[in-house]
């Protein structure tokens, strides 16, 4: 649940949320991967807008 609780504190929630309940086997790999693809996509933008 505290995963879950990261990726809908996170921009992309519904794409997260969403993937969590349809492939609850993997919630885990896919949230950590959406997780870091978000925060990687964040970065980017702010050395783009810096």
């Amino acid at each position: 649940m505290i995963n879950l609780t990261i990726c809908i504190y996170e921009l992309s929630a519904v794409y997260c949320s969403s993937r969590c309940i349809k492939w609850r086997f993997m919630y885990y790999l896919r949230i950590r991967a959406c997780y870091m693809r978000v925060r990687l996509s964040d970065i980017l933008s702010r050395i783009v807008y810096v």
